[in-house]
């Protein structure tokens, strides 16, 4: 082949390295279209650094000087463009946009393989490399001075190689540890490295594939600029696919954590349905304990008083207040020498029964049972609950006529089983004011009584005939419509000064509700009526009576 015919031939195969830039920028094109559209869904830090190196290398490859040594946008003027600092300005643009350019590759590589937290030397290294350019390229635009230019070129070049080829190396090592997206990281560093390598050596002024003369590729990678075109364009195409896998593997590992944390909540809501279903059970169980507890403890406290606490509506500590009560005494007459002559069995029997019965008729009846002592028992009405003194007082009242009634039919039961002088109880019955709460100390506290008027109700009962009921005048006064007495002399009791008026109950009065006017003012004025027995005259001078006793009120009124 003669000379002539190699130099048409390297001038042709010179002009394939233009053409080869092209289509490397043209493969760009395509791949920076795809890599911004993704990341309209797909918020991804390295995506964003990668998508932005593309586009400054595609700007790059753009910049550099075509094959007759003219720049691609230098054909928008026509005249010569004026220099920046000692650069010209095609130069500068190209310079600038090279330096972004590995600025950007260097940072992509250390976000993908996160080299701040796993190799911190090179995430080092590599940041003393930016730097570098950075200041290499503002002392190239002022400072035109071949020598500190040369040697500036060096140590760019020290730089540049530690960051490129640890790039590869940690890569691979990120690949081992099982980062599987590394091994597209490790080509496309591995690439970009060599291609950087053979534009050093170009620069130096040797180039590999003077070695292949014969195909004519010396000619084609004459320039650097193709170089260049490669060390962007073929790493950028392999790096999309490091991209695409590492994107793969994030998405993966999101849906095996999605998996996980929806397994995770599944058996958290088994558990915590096993929990809610165990401790369900346990609740049952415990209200099962505290309401047996519950019907103990009623056994032992009154049953207002056991409601007010479960409620937390009582207060625990050693008080007491002053209160109008009526205050009920019970006992069996000659209860000693009766038992006596029964067995302790059969006594017990009895006595149970007689218990359970007259306290199933004072809890009908709302009464406060304070306590039994021996064959006595202790009851009051008008606290903790309250219906008003003239109410708890026939209310009382109406209990002890209960009372004596079921005697007598547990009489009659008890003869039949043999018990020949069955009980019989007096009732004593007294209203005044008493001090009424909690007595003791903090460690053991006695919902009782105390006072006189407590004394009176005692020795009233102790008063009583057999199977018969003595109130006080206080009591009667609020329950004469209800029964019929007999008035006793009055009584003085031992330990108490003044005399009580005693009233023997004899029956119950039949009269209806039309017997009995009543008049109950919420100002605390209380009229009753009892007309039952007069005679029609004595009715109208009772009416007169009323309407003069009107007819006062209104006046004073005026």
């Amino acid at each position: 082949m003669t000379t002539s015919c190699m130099l048409n031939l390297a001038t042709e195969m010179g002009c394939y390295s233009l053409y080869g830039a092209g289509i490397l920028a043209g493969f760009l094109l395509p791949l920076l279209i795809n890599t911004w559209y993704s990341l309209t869904y797909k918020r991804d830090p390295v995506s964003f650094v990668y998508a932005l190196w593309v586009t400054v290398g595609l700007l790059q490859i753009l910049s550099m000087p075509l094959w007759d040594g003219q720049r691609l946008f230098e054909f928008a003027w026509r005249e010569s463009l004026p220099n920046i600092g000692h650069l010209p300005t095609g130069v500068f643009i190209t310079s600038l946009l090279m330096y972004f350019q590995i600025s950007l590759f260097t940072q992509f590589g250390r976000n993908f393989l996160n080299t701040r937290d796993s190799f911190p030397l090179l995430h080092h290294v590599s940041s003393l490399y930016i730097g570098f350019e950075a200041v290499r390229l503002l002392l190239r635009v002022l400072v035109q001075d071949p020598a500190l230019i040369q040697g500036l070129q060096m140590i760019s070049f020290a730089l540049c190689g530690l960051t490129f080829i640890g790039y590869p190396v940690f890569a691979f090592i990120r690949y081992r540890q099982g980062l599987r997206a590394a091994q597209f990281a490790f080509l496309s560093s591995s690439l970009y490295g060599i291609f950087w390598l053979l534009g050093v050596l170009h620069d130096v002024g040797y180039s590999v594939f003077t070695l292949l003369p014969f195909l004519g590729l010396s000619s084609a990678f004459q320039g650097s600029e193709f170089l260049q075109a490669c060390t962007i364009c073929l790493p950028a195409i392999i790096t999309n696919f490091s991209i695409q896998s590492r994107t793969r593997g994030i998405e993966r590992k999101l849906r095996q954590t999605m998996q996980a944390q929806k397994e995770a909540v599944e058996n958290q809501n088994l558990l915590l349905e096993s929990t809610v279903k165990e401790r369900t059970r346990e609740l049952g169980e415990q209200r099962q304990v505290f309401e047996v507890l519950s019907l103990q403890l009623a056994k032992y406290l009154p049953p207002q008083i056991l409601q007010a606490l479960m409620a937390g509506r009582y207060d625990t500590r050693v008080s007491t207040q002053r209160k109008k009560l009526t205050v009920f005494f019970s006992d069996i007459k000659d209860f000693t020498t009766t038992s006596e002559s029964l067995q302790p069995e059969a006594l017990t029997e009895y006595l149970n029964e007689y218990f359970s019965e007259m306290t199933q008729i004072a809890i009908e009846h709302g009464a406060t049972i304070d306590k039994y002592i021996g064959d006595a028992m202790m009851v009051f009405f008008g606290d903790p609950e309250t219906k008003g003194v003239r109410d708890d007082a026939r209310a009382c009242v109406e209990m002890a006529l209960k009372m004596q009634e079921r005697m007598t039919v547990l009489q009659q039961r008890w003869k039949a089983k043999g018990f020949e002088h069955p009980f019989v109880i007096r009732i004593g019955i007294n209203t005044g004011y008493c001090n009424v709460g909690n007595f003791g100390s903090d460690q053991r506290l006695s919902y009782t009584i105390i006072g006189r008027e407590v004394n009176v109700a005692q020795r009233l009962e102790s008063q009583a005939e057999a199977g018969g009921i003595l109130l006080s005048y206080e009591t009667y006064a609020h329950v004469q419509d209800m029964v019929a007495v007999e008035e006793r002399q009055s009584i003085r009791l031992k330990g108490i000064a003044q005399e009580v008026k005693a009233f023997a109950v004899k029956s119950r009065l039949t009269q209806t509700a039309s017997d009995v006017l009543t008049l109950h003012d919420p100002k605390g004025v209380s009229i009753d009526l009892h007309t039952r027995g007069l005679m029609p005259e004595e009715r109208m001078r009772l009416a007169q009576s009323l309407r003069g006793v009107a007819d006062q009120l209104d006046k004073k009124g005026e």
